[in-house]
């Protein structure tokens, strides 16, 4: 691969990481109150998933020098 696609190729996958994170964001924000055991695991999920990627998404800002998941954090109120 040229140096162009691998760029092309990290850049998605980030894209879809913070695709992901967005998500996730929402499921956990939605949900004030668990009416259910399953409901629970589901919303533990979600949590848990958010903070790795959250982890990788800002490791993934450090090694290519941008910002843009911590912009994201900031536009979600989420820091």
């Amino acid at each position: 691969m040229k140096d162009r696609e691998y760029k092309d190729a990290w850049q998605k996958f980030k894209e879809m990481r913070m695709q992901e994170y967005i998500k996730l964001h929402r499921t956990v924000d939605r949900v004030t109150k668990p009416n259910s055991q399953h409901h629970l695991f589901q919303l533990a999920n979600a949590i848990v998933g958010k903070k790795d990627l959250a982890h990788i998404l800002r490791y993934m800002d450090e090694l290519d020098g941008t910002n843009e998941f911590s912009n994201l954090l900031s536009d979600l109120g989420d820091e």
